[in-house]
């Protein structure tokens, strides 16, 4: 295990020249994560590069394109349904993950709204148009918590 390993080294050392990583700009906040799965590379790659270009015709910031680990999944099959043990089919099935994050200035206003309504976008036109890829998306909200103080009178619907 090499120490200091981030993703921008995976980066470098995948050969994802077409993927790069941009940082969080300042004084937004994180509003979704769109996580897309997919078996062949080709199909993601083309799933990453329309939902880039659709968010920025919409004005929505969204950071670089993460690459997550490829996941392998290798199983073997027998050949024969009896005697020849030894012969043996093996197979395997890669799944490529790529990541994006998309910004706002809160998780209320004009913002948060068109980030939801480029989301159901995402869902009805363009994951429609790629067959190969799937999605996983995650909203965030940020709430802001007041304590309550000891001197003043407990609401009167919660009872102790």
């Amino acid at each position: 295990k090499r120490p200091g390993r981030g993703v921008r080294d995976i980066v470098r050392t995948w050969g994802l020249a077409q993927l790069h990583m941009a940082p969080r700009p300042r004084g937004l906040q994180r509003l979704a994560q769109i996580s897309l799965h997919s078996y062949h590379p080709k199909f993601i790659t083309d799933a990453v590069n329309d939902i880039r270009q659709s968010a920025a015709q919409m004005g929505i910031q969204t950071s670089g394109v993460v690459p997550l680990p490829t996941k392998t999944r290798r199983f073997s099959v027998l050949k024969g349904p009896f005697v020849h043990s030894k012969a043996i089919a093996q197979y395997q099935h890669d799944t490529h993950k790529r990541l994006i994050e998309l910004h706002g200035a809160s998780t209320i206003g004009q913002d948060a709204t068109s980030v939801v309504h480029f989301l159901r976008y995402l869902e009805h036109t363009i994951l429609a148009v790629h067959p190969g890829c799937s999605a996983r998306v995650k909203l965030f909200s940020s709430e802001t918590l007041e304590p309550i103080s000891s001197s003043a009178p407990p609401p009167a619907d919660i009872k102790r």
